[in-house]
């Protein structure tokens, strides 16, 4: 709620029965909080209510979590993050387009810094329910993934026409409403992100983000190459290349895009072409962190906007 005073964080361990109030009495003035002494393997859901001039607006969106337990420590912040339980359950099974009951999406940022929030813009048939899992990539055992937390019973919309550009072949969806809003807190690892999305019929998609820690040093600097993946994305029939591009002509001479959104889905989650980050570029995260090296995470964009933080003892990459 706009020119909110406080917020009221209330909890439940049913999706139906949230009532108990875990905030101080009065709220809180913050935009982040920490509920402690919850047990681990419970789920629990929670919901956020503003106040301001004493008027109390209605509950936020259901989030969902589950706590886990570390089976160790490490030596550095990237190898206790694999100490927590993995999963494998972050890949995706079904990604049909949404005129085939699907679901698709994209984030509005690529990449940010830890505490901060990104919208998410999600296009499926009007009234389709469907949750939101966000997971970390990483090694966790060998599952790759960490189940972060779960946004439930979401209800879907049909989104409008993406707009679009004969002459460059650009198509671009920011015209889109916002579906839901993501936001992180400072205890959010740096990392690589796959948000699925997945419709209650079963069908689900692949949303990538980029978490940085832009306060913190690393071993290693990964460059999520996300403009590579854009140049690939043929999302709508044209990408930067002929060989999967269709239609019209544009100012190339053929059929290729010159100019491309990174506000629109990825078709590669569809396609499965190596081109993207599930294909090319997981397994590399997964090693990394699984040989103990202390990663931080930045997206090629970042690398345009200002110089990476790169710093501290560097050790060579062995297999």
């Amino acid at each position: 709620m706009s020119g909110a005073d406080s917020y009221v964080v209330l909890r439940g361990t049913s999706s139906t029965n949230i009532s108990t109030t875990v905030t101080p009495a009065g709220g809180t003035t913050g935009t982040s909080f920490t509920n402690t002494g919850l047990s681990n393997s419970t789920t629990y859901y929670y919901v956020v209510r503003a106040v301001g001039g004493g008027v109390t607006s209605a509950n936020s969106t259901i989030a969902q979590i589950a706590p886990r337990s570390s089976t160790c420590s490490g030596s550095n912040a990237i190898v206790t993050e694999n100490c927590f339980p993995g999963t494998s359950n972050w890949q995706v099974t079904a990604p049909d387009t949404p005129d085939s009951g699907g679901i698709e999406g994209f984030a509005t940022a690529t990449s940010i810094n830890r505490g901060e929030s990104v919208d998410l813009k999600v296009n499926s048939a009007a009234g389709a329910s469907y949750r939101v899992e966000i997971y970390r990539s990483g090694s966790y055992n060998g599952n790759q993934g960490r189940l972060v937390s779960t946004i439930p019973n979401l209800t879907a919309v049909s989104q409008p026409n993406c707009e679009s550009q004969s002459n460059t072949g650009l198509l671009d969806c920011a015209n889109w409403s916002t579906s839901a809003t993501l936001t992180t807190t400072s205890s959010w690892r740096t990392g690589v992100y796959l948000i699925r999305l997945v419709r209650s019929s079963g069908a689900d998609y692949h949303v990538l983000l980029t978490v940085r820690d832009d306060s913190a040093s690393s071993d290693v600097l990964y460059v999520v190459p996300d403009t590579t993946y854009q140049a690939y994305n043929n999302y709508g029939g044209k990408s930067l290349y002929s060989w999967n591009s269709s239609g019209a002509n544009t100012l190339s001479g053929a059929d290729r895009a010159v100019k491309v959104s990174f506000d629109r889905p990825y078709e590669q989650v569809r396609t499965e072409q190596h081109d993207w980050y599930t294909t090319s570029d997981l397994r590399m995260v997964s090693w990394l962190e699984s040989q103990g090296y202390n990663v931080g995470y930045v997206t090629g964009t970042d690398l345009d906007r200002g110089p990476p933080r790169l710093s501290g003892p560097s050790r060579p990459l062995s297999t």
